[in-house]
């Protein structure tokens, strides 16, 4: 069950770098820019040491190449038809919020007393980043 709870982090990371990447270029506030790009960094970071702390496990975390497909063009749609700040944050608070329940679900399959650290870090990154864009709503 431990190894479901890497390929969580890893994918739910894998996610938010895709959102990211779908949308880093339609981003014309310069704060928010580097905001969201220190954010992709994070999920990097957490993404490479859920793959490292599991290995081989983890070798099938990433999204599916319709779900990557799926992510991009429609943050890039919704994100370039509607570049305020606002509407990018939204965005992107709404998919960690995503992320944070697939994660928070997939926990509960497992006892406590199995549950990786790096599962906690991961929802506590979720959350540091959901209140760092609420300045932007």
């Amino acid at each position: 069950m431990e190894i479901n709870l890497f390929n969580e982090v890893a994918k739910n990371a894998n996610m938010g770098i895709e959102a990211i990447d779908g949308i880093k270029t339609c981003v014309k506030d310069e704060e928010l820019k580097q905001a969201i790009l220190a954010q992709r960094a994070k999920l990097c970071d957490i993404k490479d040491r859920a793959v490292n702390e599991c290995n081989e496990c983890c070798k099938d975390a990433k999204p599916t190449c319709m779900q990557s497909a799926m992510v991009r063009s429609a943050t890039k749609m919704k994100a370039c038809f509607d570049k305020s700040n606002t509407n990018i944050a939204e965005m992107l608070i709404e998919g960690y919020n995503m992320g944070l329940n697939d994660l928070i679900s997939e926990t509960h399959k497992v006892p406590n007393a199995e549950t990786p650290t790096i599962v906690g870090d991961m929802i506590e990154l979720y959350d540091s980043c959901i209140k760092e864009l609420r300045q932007y709503v």
